[in-house]
């Protein structure tokens, strides 16, 4: 299939969507205790120009989105910028929930940078604490549905397959030979991925699936700019059943 488009991991500013703040009291969650490279958050030359930015300049519009301008103009007041991680967060000292979109959790963060420097800033919690710290995170995040861990083939724009068990998605997999046409069909690769499907018992998936682990994957280079990135992934059926299944990843 043509590799289509999927949304890269998004700026915190650009998911900040409001209508009205309100101040509220440290909840008993388990936060996330540091905001990880990649991940967009306000640095403060202060503990107090911290809490002026949350405070004042985190504005919403009528449309429930952020007012851009006036939080460039509170970096501009307050000396904060817009950076990001590595940073290992050692207390949050104030939080501000949003109103209307109960999820969204604004804080003051007191921590260390990568050099061991103290730093306060602001960050949004529940996007912190989702966002991927590692491979398997991340691979979650990009492909499996709302970031939900489940991907519902019934809707899925990619194929999939189910395989009777993990172990028979990954001998499909490696069954499928390396490409030997970059930007270019390689039917050999196609032959051989219809094989050994059919050799291991997968049939079409068209269930609402739980991901559990992720195996090994393969590209199948089917022309130019066209291609499909196999993935065999162990997962759960809706009855409960742990099966293999194997999912075209491709993004591009």
């Amino acid at each position: 299939m043509l590799n289509k488009a999927k949304p890269a991991l998004p700026p915190l500013l650009a998911l900040l969507p409001v209508s009205a703040f309100a101040m509220h009291a440290e909840p008993s969650v388990q936060h996330k205790m540091d905001i990880p490279d990649g991940f967009s958050a306000v640095l403060c030359p202060s503990e107090a120009s911290a809490l002026r930015m949350m405070n004042d300049f985190h504005v919403g519009k009528a449309n429930g989105h952020v007012d851009t301008d006036r939080f460039l103009e509170g970096l501009r007041m307050t000396g904060c910028e817009q950076s990001g991680g590595p940073i290992v967060i050692e207390a949050f000292t104030a939080t501000r929930k949003i109103a209307e979109i109960p999820e969204a959790d604004y804080a003051v963060y007191r921590g260390r940078d990568s050099s061991g420097r103290q730093v306060f800033g602001v960050t949004d919690r529940y996007l912190n604490d989702r966002y991927p710290r590692n491979p398997w995170e991340r691979w979650l995040y990009i492909h499996s549905d709302e970031r939900s861990g489940y991907i519902d083939m019934s809707k899925s724009e990619n194929p999939g397959y189910v395989c009777p068990t993990p172990e028979a998605a990954q001998k499909v997999i490696a069954a499928i030979p390396p490409l030997k046409v970059r930007g270019g069909a390689n039917p050999d690769q196609v032959k051989a991925k219809n094989a050994a499907l059919k050799a291991n018992r997968c049939s079409s998936a068209k269930a609402r699936y739980q991901i559990l682990a992720k195996h090994g994957e393969v590209f199948i280079s089917l022309g130019y700019e066209a291609g499909e990135e196999w993935t065999a992934l162990t997962a759960k059926h809706p009855v409960g059943k742990i099966v293999g299944l194997l999912y075209d990843s491709s993004q591009l």
